[in-house]
């Protein structure tokens, strides 16, 4: 898949800090994207905000190296803007911070 369309997917799911079912959604796409890369998943499970994703390289050789990220936003439902572009830009919550972070951090993976 591109990343644009990966990232509009999950700018579509408001994972606002507190609406930890839109969270843990988006973190499953990232469970998924980073298993075909041959990475394994530990999920350490919260209860009232998102779930924490901790992903590992099965490489034991060479430099090692660590990639950090939020699946939330700061965006409330009410506020919810969705994903649009023009010509130039893309827009929604998280393209910047931290939705689009953790795209580049993924294509980078790839």
């Amino acid at each position: 898949m591109h990343y644009l369309q990966e990232l509009k997917r999950i700018i579509e799911i408001n994972s606002f800090t507190a609406n930890a079912k839109g969270v843990n959604e988006v973190g499953t796409y990232f469970d998924a994207w980073l298993k075909e890369l041959g990475y394994n998943v530990k999920l350490h499970k919260r209860t009232t905000i998102g779930h924490h994703h901790h992903y590992v390289s099965h490489h034991t050789q060479g430099e090692k190296l660590l990639l950090v990220g939020h699946l939330d936003t700061v965006f409330p439902p009410s506020s919810f803007e969705h994903f649009r572009e023009d010509e130039q830009w893309v827009y929604g919550p998280g393209v910047c911070d931290m939705k689009g972070g953790n795209i580049v951090m993924l294509e980078a993976l790839r």
